[in-house]
């Protein structure tokens, strides 16, 4: 008796337009996705941070998932968007039928709020991604027998340029088939770039591999049970 009650309180918390629009700050700008009875799928958007302290913000859209769906008659759920500092207006975002694990990625322009044409697009596949120049990626995919783990996440990294077909990609770092995921990662700031290979051990015990200036990776020595938070360069 207790379990529709329940349900739409919770329907109510998620749907309250008084929550707090929880703030990215990328490139200068606030950026937040934002979910609500109008807006099931959600809207990506951003403000200036004058904008965004005022008590009723005018939020510039970015992308209106919900009207994506329709526009491409697929059931689209955001899951996320890897974007290149410092501006931050180029970016990969992931997009996954239905809700699950399996993405879509297709190259955004943030600044002009529409896909790049002809830009980076990978097909649904549990992926694992990363920017290593404008124009480079780190890209852990589903690219067939053997390069996957046991857990069903991605075991190889490959180098792709654009423009170049993903299936020419070379690999750069490969993982072990009883390895949990192989993950690419990086941080940046105004010092410079500092990327890596995190490869899962199990849900409690990483490994972290830095690329070196050749564009090798070198394990770095520290305990499996080490969580890299930031970088300070």
């Amino acid at each position: 008796k207790r379990y529709e009650p329940l349900r739409q309180e919770m329907r109510a918390i998620l749907n309250a337009q008084d929550k707090i629009a929880w703030p990215s700050w990328r490139g200068g700008m606030i950026y937040n996705f934002w979910q609500d009875a109008e807006h099931v799928r959600g809207l990506w958007r951003r403000a200036a941070l004058a904008e965004y302290r005022k008590k009723d913000p005018k939020w510039e859209i970015i992308l209106d998932v919900d009207k994506l769906g329709r526009d491409e008659n697929e059931s689209w759920v955001y899951k996320g968007a890897s974007c290149r500092a410092p501006l931050y207006t180029k970016c990969l975002l992931s997009l996954s039928r239905g809700g699950k694990d399996a993405v879509v990625v297709r190259e955004f322009d943030a600044a002009l709020s529409t896909f790049v044409a002809g830009g980076f697009a990978i097909p649904e596949a549990k992926h694992r991604l990363e920017w290593l120049s404008d124009d480079e990626l780190l890209v852990g995919s589903d690219f067939g027998p053997g390069t996957l783990t046991k857990s069903g996440y991605p075991r190889t990294i490959r180098r792709w340029s654009r423009g170049a077909a993903l299936s020419s990609a070379p690999v750069v770092f490969e993982g072990l088939e009883s390895d949990v995921s192989v993950d690419p990662a990086s941080f940046e700031n105004e010092t410079g770039r500092f990327v890596m290979i995190q490869v899962a051990k199990t849900f409690f015990e990483t490994e972290y591999h830095r690329m070196t200036s050749d564009g090798k990776f070198r394990r770095l020595a520290l305990p499996l049970d080490t969580e890299i938070e930031d970088w300070d360069g």
